[in-house]
This record gives C-alpha cells, structure tokens and sequence, in this order.
C-alpha cells in the first residue's frame, strides 16, 4: 500500500510544481540616473539614445551597444547607464537565464 501511495504521489509530482515551470522576465532593481554630459547639458541640448543588451545570470547588462542616438555626445554616457543598472535575473524553471537583446531608450532633457 506505502508504494502504492509512493507511486501516485511521484505520478503527481510533475503537476503540483507546474507554477515553477514558466518563465519569469528579468526586472528592473536598480535604475540609476544617467549622467547629462555638461557640454550639452550647457548647450542646452536634448536628446535620446536607443540601446540594446543583455542581462547576465546575476542580473547585470553585459553587451550594452547603442543602435540609434539623436547625438553623439550621448554615447559614452547612454553605455555607462546601462552598465549600472541591475536587473533580477531572468528565471526559467527557477533557474536563472541569460536575457537577450534588452532594448530601452535613454532620454536626455534639458530643463527649460
């Protein structure tokens, strides 16, 4: 009787962990500020910068590129916020995953 209870218990197994077998997206924990470069920032000019990345096991962006930008002085300081965010990482059966081709737009505003 004990492996007969034994056995449906194992048989069920498979269908009472169903909650961990979806995939949970990588979320954002830390956003930091980007730096305004202070040539543009005095020029007053705005701007964007359209980056894409990948968020490691541990959450953090690796591979950050810019694709797009409105100028280039934005660059330098669009990859250096992507690098200091932090991220909760991606989870697949609980397992943590490598997340590809993140995208966000960095946006630069002068105060006006």
């Amino acid at each position: 009787m004990k492996q007969f209870l034994l056995l449906i218990f194992l048989m069920a197994m498979p269908n009472i962990s169903c909650a961990s077998q979806v995939a949970t997206e990588a979320k954002k924990i830390e956003n930091p500020e980007p730096y305004y470069p202070f040539e543009l920032v005095e020029n007053n000019i705005s701007g964007s910068v359209d980056i894409v990345f990948d968020i490691d096991k541990s959450g953090h962006p690796i591979n950050c590129k810019a694709v797009s930008f409105t100028n280039r002085g934005f660059i330098k300081s669009a990859l250096d916020y992507c690098a200091r965010q932090k991220y909760s990482p991606k989870l697949v059966k609980g397992i943590p995953e490598v997340d590809h081709a993140r995208t966000e737009k960095v946006r630069y505003a002068t105060a006006e």
